[in-house]
């Protein structure tokens, strides 16, 4: 089958992938790029914009300057890296490893699977099934729950609603602000 190409020193090697744009590497089938300076190694992924990378099949890209490893993926903003499957990342500058997770926001970091950011700057996770809403917030472990900012969690299912609270264990819940809990079961309530 046939390629189609608009523009200039595009390299594709398979079939039915279309190019519009300059200075493009196409490996692979059903690839469609609007942009140029764009590398794609697999099939059936659409990008619309510059200076993107992908490695594997079925992703999206809509931004700029963006990594992207895996399958299922959908990135929009630039400056993303991404490696793993089933991810949707809206926003710039973050970083994903895992698998199944939303990101909404930028610059932050997530290490793990079935996570969520759903509005934030600068959040980090490393675990699974944690939920942030907030700015510079951190959670290691899984289970967690954060909506606020800056608060920090080691441990599982833990629970925080406000600012400044560090939680380390299991099964705590901090509402307000500036609670601190080393150990499990503890319901702080601060200012």
């Amino acid at each position: 089958m046939k390629n189609k190409v608009s523009g200039d020193t595009n390299t594709l090697y398979g079939d039915l992938n279309n190019i519009i744009g300059a200075a493009n590497i196409i490996t692979g089938i059903k690839n469609n790029i609007t942009g140029s300076s764009t590398q794609i190694k697999g099939n059936e992924n659409n990008i619309n914009g510059n200076k993107n990378q992908i490695q594997g099949s079925l992703n999206m890209i809509d931004g700029a300057n963006n990594f992207a490893i895996g399958h299922n993926n959908s990135i929009v903003g630039k400056d993303n890296m991404l490696d793993g499957n089933t991810n949707a990342l809206t926003g710039d500058a973050n970083m994903i490893k895992g698998n199944l997770n939303a990101v909404n926001g930028s610059k932050n970091v997530l290490v793990g699977d079935s996570n969520a950011i759903t509005k934030g700057i600068s959040n980090q996770i490393l675990g699974a099934f944690n939920f942030v809403t907030g700015d510079a917030n951190s959670i290691g472990g899984n289970s967690s729950i954060i909506q606020g900012n800056q608060n920090v969690i080691d441990g599982t299912s833990n629970t925080v609603m406000g600012d400044k609270n560090t939680l380390v264990g299991q099964n705590n819940i901090a509402m307000g602000s500036n609670n601190k809990a080393n150990g499990n079961d503890n319901t702080l309530f601060g200012k």
